[in-house]
């Protein structure tokens, strides 16, 4: 015979195990955006920052050049400086729809001609949408600065 007490232990355990599933569900879409971004990183390493714009930019991404500009258009039309863009994300989320996303963190831009040029510092913000094949940037936007104290590092949300 079940009696109250084994039926809420059970009734306990297994909301128990179903709010670990439930975290799990969540940072999934955090971290296939996360994962995203190193990829768009590190494209940009390997095949340079025009394709990897090109390959990660939505067909509408709003760009700054240094008026809003659709970022496809801009990098398809215009010539660009050898230019060596590096970046991480060091702060993401995902809305609760999963649908949309923001990653944030530092970059370093280094002419590729004139190594001995110092680098230029900033820092990025994306906003990403989330399609039927992974996720494109929405509107990509940063901003300069000198050299920053310290080495970020990725920070999640809960952590």
């Amino acid at each position: 015979m079940v009696t109250r007490s084994m039926l809420l232990s059970l009734l306990l355990a297994l909301c128990a195990t179903a709010v670990p599933a439930q975290n799990r569900r969540a940072e999934r879409p955090l971290m296939t955006l996360v994962n995203t971004e190193r990829a768009f990183a590190r494209t940009s390493a390997e095949k340079g920052m025009d394709s990897a714009f090109v390959a990660f930019l939505a067909d509408d991404a709003v760009i700054f050049r240094p008026n809003p500009v659709n970022g496809q258009d801009w990098f398809q039309t215009h010539h660009h400086p050898s230019i060596e863009l590096i970046w991480a994300p060091a702060f993401a989320d995902v809305a609760l729809s999963g649908e949309l996303g923001y990653t944030t963190g530092p970059s370093i831009a280094r002419d590729k001609e004139d190594t001995a040029s110092p680098p230029s510092y900033g820092d990025f913000v994306t906003i990403w949408k989330k399609r039927q094949r992974g996720w494109k940037v929405a509107l990509d936007m940063g901003v300069s600065h000198s050299a920053p104290a310290g080495e970020a590092h990725l920070t999640l949300p809960g952590d």
